[in-house]
């Protein structure tokens, strides 16, 4: 897999960027994970990595706003079901998100660095 769309923000060194904040995931870290999205996020980090931009990853592993698909399962069955079932998971809220994102945007010392978002 090649870097997709983000090849795209190489070109935006040309139009003066200089540092790219990107959302990406947790799961890039472990080795054994091998889904087509954490791949695709790994070859996207690479893009970005080599091209020549200063890089920002945020890393966050699930989103909460995404929890209420469990509702269903949880009401009949009082049962989380999910894709990995011995998987942990340390869901996110999306705001917390937007609050690591914004002093990455413009602030200084995040530049070449990933982090990895678990809540607030």
């Amino acid at each position: 897999m090649d870097g997709g769309d983000d090849e795209r923000f190489v070109a935006a060194r040309s139009a003066g960027i200089r540092h790219v904040v990107k959302l990406s995931a947790a799961m890039v870290e472990d080795p054994g994970a091998d889904d087509a999205i954490t791949r695709w996020q790994r070859s996207c980090e690479e893009v970005l990595r080599g091209s020549g931009l200063r890089w920002t990853f945020l890393r966050p592993r699930s989103f909460m706003s995404n929890t209420l698909s469990w509702a269903a399962s949880v009401r009949a069955q009082r049962v989380v079901r999910a894709l990995y079932a011995t998987s942990r998971n340390a869901c996110v809220d999306p705001r917390d998100v937007a609050e690591v994102a914004s002093p990455a945007l413009t602030g200084d010392g995040h530049e070449d660095r990933s982090h990895v978002l678990t809540g607030p």
